[in-house]
């Protein structure tokens, strides 16, 4: 269980298989960045970004603070956020809620950081951080088939341009056309509906009930694969910042072959589904 804390170091809650957890964040990577200095950590993401099978960390902290994307190395953690390109666009901004999802069905995940200063009053009152504000865009983040970021700016859609102070962010398809839409929680204004328009291709929403373990099948972790292509995610609860979600996982699909599908539940047993390409929500039972 990873806990992301402000100004001081995060936790990471080890369960020794024997009823307790350990702290062990120091030893994983987890606990700083890479200069050594604890962030004001905020929100959280949990996903596999860079197609090794490894579920990495992306989380965001305060303004002159990289978004810190801490890469899987089999357990142990290393701040890769410089070698991967993910730091500039998210430098000048308090960071809060992240969602990590694949927003056009191509295979690749796309991070979207919400964005806002604390001060409303900051621009009036001045201050060294002069890049940012109470209001700003948020920040669309894209990954490339090298495993590196780029910032998309304002090539996502009208609501790039929509100045607000974010905090909560969640994604899910809410109109369930196979895209993954996000509902966006402001600081002193109304939440936000952001309808993804773009294009539609193959996808595969799984929808995990657990009998044996929880119902909500918390813990298991859902691997597809496409010839050599594979994509993992893991059933979770409490992510991001200030939001959560339990439902279908959502896969898009690069491609027409063949999905190969392994769900490792919670006890470790498994179960192996081939299925064709296609859009569909698949419901499976343990």
């Amino acid at each position: 269980m990873f806990v992301a804390n402000d100004t001081q170091e995060n936790f990471l809650f080890e369960n020794n298989g024997k009823g307790k957890f350990e702290e062990a964040a120091l030893l994983a990577g987890l606990s700083v960045d890479f200069a050594g200095k604890p962030q004001a950590s905020m929100g959280v993401e949990l996903c596999d970004a860079d197609h090794d099978g490894l579920l990495d960390l992306f989380v965001t902290s305060f303004s002159e603070e990289f978004t810190t994307f801490y890469k899987n190395e089999d357990g142990f953690f290393s701040d890769d956020t410089l070698r991967k390109g993910a730091s500039a666009a998210t430098f000048p901004h308090v960071t809060w809620g992240i969602v990590g999802e694949d927003f056009n069905n191509d295979g690749q995940i796309e991070f979207l950081v919400g964005t806002g200063d604390l001060d409303e009053q900051k621009q009036a009152r001045g201050g060294a951080a002069k890049a940012t504000a109470f209001a700003v865009p948020n920040v669309m983040l894209t990954t490339d088939s090298k495993n590196t970021f780029s910032h998309l700016q304002n090539n996502w859609g009208n609501a790039a341009q929509i100045a607000g102070s974010t905090r909560g962010l969640l994604a899910a398809d809410l109109n369930q056309d196979g895209k993954v839409d996000v509902v966006a929680l402001n600081a002193r204004g109304p939440a936000s509906l952001l309808k993804n328009e773009s294009e539609s291709t193959n996808y595969l929403h799984v929808c995990l009930i657990g009998t044996g373990s929880n119902r909500n099948a918390l813990g298991a972790k859902i691997q597809i694969s496409q010839g050599d292509y594979q994509q993992i995610e893991q059933i979770r609860s409490g992510h991001s910042y200030q939001s959560d979600l339990v439902g279908p996982i959502h896969f898009g699909l690069p491609s027409d072959s063949t999905v190969k599908m392994t769900v490792v539940w919670p006890d470790g047993q498994k179960k192996e589904i081939v299925t064709n390409p296609g859009s569909m929500l698949v419901l499976i039972e343990e």
